[in-house]
């Protein structure tokens, strides 16, 4: 999974079998594949799906960006936490890699989240 560590058990996105990288990364400039605006991968998932898709994904965005504002807002007053640097690690990749799964990215927010508690 795109998940390293073994943090929490992986949980392969719904699409992983059907969807090839290249179906949404479609550009031969890694560094380019790593930058691509948000915007632009909405219009490559409208070329295979529906509008309300579109919708669906700025809905799971919005879920997502909420709990991270939650998270950030909990780890910018430094106080301590337990278990710290896994926190810190499982969020990054999240931050970094969530528009591949969301329901995973979901879940190992929600962790963060009862981790920061």
């Amino acid at each position: 999974g795109i998940y390293e560590g073994g943090l929490i058990p992986a949980q392969p996105d719904l699409m992983s079998s059907s969807v090839a990288c290249s179906d949404c990364h479609n550009h031969n400039n890694e560094e380019l594949q790593k930058t691509i605006p948000k915007l632009q991968l909405k219009k490559r998932c409208q070329e295979c799906h529906n509008l309300d898709y579109v919708r669906w994904f700025e809905e799971w965005e919005a879920i997502l960006a909420e709990k991270e504002r939650k998270i950030d807002e909990v780890l910018n007053k430094n106080g301590l936490v337990r278990n710290m640097p896994k926190i810190k690690k499982i969020y990054e990749t999240i931050k970094r890699e969530k528009y591949h799964n969301f329901l995973y990215a979901n879940d190992l927010l929600d962790y963060c989240l009862m981790q920061l508690q």
